[in-house]
């Protein structure tokens, strides 16, 4: 996320965000550390506003996606991360 977010974007983007952070909250729980690091995150609201959600994103979303990346490569095997990236094989 090398660009802010802008409000309609981050507007658009509410329901994929909160999918993405349950999916990871789900895949972290079996690393304490993994969870602990994002434990602070949370769901963004909808009725929040949208300077609001453009600033949380832009907040949140790096450190979801550094967290994401670094439990992919601790954890997963090289065909799982593969599968992961989006890369098939």
């Amino acid at each position: 996320m090398k660009e802010p977010v802008g409000v309609a974007s981050a507007i658009a983007h509410v329901d994929t965000y909160n999918r993405i952070l349950d999916t990871l909250n789900q895949c972290f729980s079996i690393d304490k550390s993994f969870s602990d690091a994002v434990s602070h995150l949370k769901h963004l609201q909808k009725g929040a506003g949208g300077i609001n959600l453009a600033t949380q994103l832009d907040a949140d979303g790096p450190i979801l996606l550094a967290t994401a990346h670094a439990f992919i490569e601790l954890h997963l095997s090289a065909e799982d991360k593969k599968k992961a990236i989006g890369f098939h094989t």
